[in-house]
């Protein structure tokens, strides 16, 4: 039996698919996927289990995962208009077309045909004729060609040699701005890239520049004045050339499209997309309609709101992608207009993975855009979105560099900005927005998040007084601002706003995990598991659950029961040991234990995790407390550990939470600095109050606890747990109300 897939049957020998004459040899990670969705019909494959099933690890790379979905999508999809893989945000991806099992079978009385030594013969000899008849042919167009070329010479009065030593037109008809590929791409790919560039500027006639980098791309155009401009950039990730078509002082994008580098150059030429460049940067068409995005972004709050609401209950998302619909057919001029809005959520909702559309749909999209709308902002803003999308960051955001005025621009110039790790020019395009749009609400929540990676509260202050006036609707900035609550020890405060913002939070494991760290931070440990397994119901991926029960060990001061409790949730939920943030969390069980072999095998996983949220510093401290810990149990000195890894604590930037106040608070009671190590305990102990109290369970910090500060700190945990119980009671009656346990 041979399973067929769409309209693709799988030949699993040759790791091919085949639609009549068509045949696409897929590379093994794809083979793999593919095979995997097959196994799994119409079931949502989370990121975790592809990684598992097709690299046989979790430690892959992201990024990897996503370019081999890419790279199945355009083999299945190819042009069609059908989709094949459904991405499904948050949780993962879905074959979405039907699964046949065929049988191989061949049908009865087939036989294959054989010619006899006579038919053989006599096909031999009209082979020879034919040969013969096309030889002769050929001569003769030979002859005529000669005849023609000398007698055009003669009605010209040109010589031979004249026509020889004839020069080339040397007119420039526009300007040619080649982005030099960097080093990492083979020779062959370099040359096959030069060659296209030198073929496209003699069929243009252009003059020609080169740059290292995209950086001030639209400031060096500028300087070829009001001619039309050709950008050709090489992207090695496609083996593919990608062409901006500029006109104009202001250098307008007018045009975008891709050429593969796989097909020979005569075929390139021969392709649509390039004989439509050819033909719009000779004819560059520009127009001035509105396309009325302006208007969609005023009239539905939803599109300012969409990476918010992929972290509230799917509903939401689902809701406002409907209201999005509804006004743009109610609210476009005409069926053009009402195209050109289409298309430019559609870019958005890829460039926030949101929806999946066939790549050959978007690129259609912003061309449409260009074509139609040249003069509007929001047709080079849906080009900057593809560019990002498709993985050009750095030229997506020339684009919009000189872009100011337009609140949602100045946002998406600051993700693009993350995107390329300049978190602090991020910020400043953040801060603009909301003083410009606080109803922004995907600019208000990444607003906030840097604002506490870099710990200016009086900023945070600020948001949170205008939160009774704002009107937001995802999830996400409510989240951020409770944790900081917590952060602050505001406890009375994180359950005012829980109560105030639950409705609006939703019955989501965002909401119970909330109430899982309100009620584990002032020890109500039965309703803390309580809301710890309604989240888990949820979401039993849910990155507070290992936080939630190490809290409670420790309090108990019976680590073991969480180290037991983790291994359980290894191999029922997890898989492999693979978050960062939950293997910080074991490891720091294991050295407060004393385990410390079992630590610095857990080590060795760590270094492997890509790093995300966390500073990479964290590790490298990690690493010298495990070392320590081991020398010191030698009878070694660890002075040297502990100086060279002391410039790295130092200039420790992260966002500090309870957990890595607990790692820096380990690294100076080894070296003696007890006066900073309080520091960091007390930051903790108005964090989550449990934790303060389980700190004398740990032998290591038993020459601080006694202190005066940390006395009067524990003496104020224990004042906050009693002092908010009742408060406390109030709200999980209130949140039980809300949302009650379903009936089985």
């Amino acid at each position: 039996m041979k399973t067929k897939v769409g309209k693709w049957l799988v030949d699993e020998q040759t790791r091919t698919i085949i639609a009549g004459e068509e045949r696409i040899e897929l590379n093994l990670a794809s083979f793999k996927l593919l095979q995997l969705f097959i196994s799994c019909p119409k079931e949502v494959i989370p990121l975790s289990k592809i990684k598992e099933q097709v690299w046989q690890t979790e430690f892959t790379t992201d990024n990897l995962v996503y370019q081999t979905i890419r790279g199945l999508r355009k083999a299945l999809e190819g042009e069609d208009a059908q989709s094949y893989i459904k991405t499904v945000p948050r949780h993962g991806y879905q074959l979405s077309v039907k699964i046949e099992k065929i049988s191989e079978t061949p049908a009865s009385g087939e036989k294959t045909a054989e010619l006899p030594a006579t038919g053989r013969a006599q096909e031999n000899k009209a082979q020879k004729r034919l040969f013969f008849t096309t030889g002769l042919f050929s001569n003769i167009m030979m002859i005529m060609v000669i005849i023609i070329f000398f007698a055009m010479l003669w009605l010209t009065n040109i010589t031979p040699q004249q026509a020889i030593d004839k020069p080339a037109d040397n007119t420039n008809n526009g300007h040619l701005l080649v982005i030099s590929p960097g080093a990492g791409i083979s020779e062959r790919q370099n040359q096959a890239f030069m060659r296209y560039s030198q073929s496209i500027k003699e069929d243009l006639k252009l003059s020609e520049e080169s740059t290292s980098n995209t950086v001030n791309l639209l400031s060096k155009l500028a300087r070829s004045g009001k001619e039309n401009k050709l950008v050709v950039q090489y992207m090695p990730q496609r083996n593919a050339v990608l062409n901006l078509v500029f006109t104009g002082h202001a250098s307008r994008l007018v045009h975008l499209s891709i050429t593969s580098l796989d097909k020979t150059l005569f075929e390139q030429k021969r392709a649509q997309p390039y004989q439509q460049m050819l033909d719009i940067f000779n004819e560059p068409n520009i127009k001035y309609e509105k396309t009325g995005i302006t208007g969609l972004l005023t009239e539905v709050k939803e599109i300012k709101a969409l990476l918010s609401l992929t972290y509230s209950p799917p509903a939401r998302l689902h809701s406002a992608q409907y209201t999005i619909r509804q006004s743009i057919e109610k609210n476009s001029l005409n069926e053009q207009q009402k195209q050109a809005k289409y298309y430019f959520i559609e870019a958005l909702y890829a460039f926030y993975k949101i929806e999946h559309y066939n790549a050959q749909r978007l690129y259609k999209g912003v061309n449409y855009l260009l074509k139609n709308y040249s003069q509007s902002n929001f047709s080079v803003v849906a080009a900057a979105l593809y560019l990002a999308h498709i993985g050009n960051t750095q030229l997506a955001y020339q684009l919009l560099e000189n872009q100011q005025q337009d609140s949602f621009v100045q946002a998406i110039k600051g993700m693009l900005h993350l995107k390329l790790g300049e978190t602090y020019l991020a910020l400043n395009h953040f801060e603009a927005v909301y003083k410009m749009d606080k109803a922004f609400e995907d600019n208000a929540a990444y607003y906030i998040w840097l604002l506490k990676k870099y710990k200016q509260n009086a900023k945070l202050e600020r948001i949170y007084s205008d939160l009774a006036q704002s009107d937001y609707i995802g999830n996400d900035l409510y989240d951020m601002l409770f944790s900081w609550l917590l952060s602050k020890g505001s406890f009375s405060e994180a359950i005012d706003f829980i109560a105030r913002y639950d409705t609006v939070m939703g019955c989501s494991d965002g909401l119970y995990s909330a109430m899982a760290l309100l009620n584990n931070s002032l020890i109500n440990h039965e309703k803390a598991m309580l809301w710890q397994s309604r989240a888990t119901a949820v979401n039993n991926r849910n990155r507070h659950i290992p936080w939630l029960v190490y809290v409670r060990a420790l309090y108990n001061n019976d680590l073991a029961s969480y180290l037991s409790w983790y291994q359980s949730y290894i191999k029922d939920v997890i898989g492999q040991e693979s978050r960062m943030h939950s293997l910080i969390i074991t490891l720091m069980a294991h050295l407060v234990l004393g385990e410390y072999e079992q630590a610095n095998k857990l080590l060795t996983t760590l270094e492997k995790v890509k790093i995300n949220l966390f500073d990479p510093a964290v590790v490298a401290i990690i690493k010298a407390l495990i070392q320590s810990h081991i020398a010191k149990q030698q009878n070694q000195a660890i002075d040297d550990v502990i100086a060279e890894i002391e410039p790295q604590v130092r200039a420790f930037t992260l966002l500090q939470g309870s957990l890595i106040r607990q790692v820096l608070a380990s690294y100076f009671m080894l070296s003696r600095d007890f006066d900073e190590a309080e520091v960091h305990l007390l930051e903790a102990c108005k964090a989550n109050p449990a934790l303060c109290l389980g700190w004398q369970h740990i032998s290591l910090f038993k020459p601080v606890i006694q202190t005066d500060k940390l006395q009067a700190a524990i003496k104020q945990a224990n004042k906050a747990i009693k002092g908010n119980q009742g408060k406390l009671i109030q709200l999980n009656r209130q949140v039980a109300q809300l949302c009650p346990v379903a009936k089985q």
